[in-house]
């Protein structure tokens, strides 16, 4: 993928306006995906040191990337990415 890959994205992705947006592809999904994933720390605790609490939370963040995309607010369009898109920008 390459940068003019994306900006076509930009221009022919789902519209939606920001409020839906931020409402249906950010905060319910990410509601949905902390206790999918049993996703919590103790308060205060700034970096998280358990393997397996990493591995969820790089497991939710990349199912996010992939259900919800990105949202481009000069165009109001959705950026979406496919696995292996996510995984080789993940991996570089």
């Amino acid at each position: 993928m390459n940068y003019l890959d994306i900006v076509e994205r930009a221009y022919t992705g789902e519209k939606v306006s920001k409020e839906d947006w931020d409402f249906d592809y950010v905060v319910e999904p990410v509601l949905d995906l902390l206790e999918e994933y049993d996703l919590s720390y103790e308060k205060g605790e700034v970096i998280a040191f358990d393997e397996d609490l990493l591995r969820r939370f790089y497991a939710a963040g990349r199912k996010l990337a992939l259900e919800s995309g990105i949202y481009c607010q000069s165009t109001g369009r959705v950026i979406k990415f496919t696995e292996e898109e996510i995984d080789r920008a993940a991996a570089e």
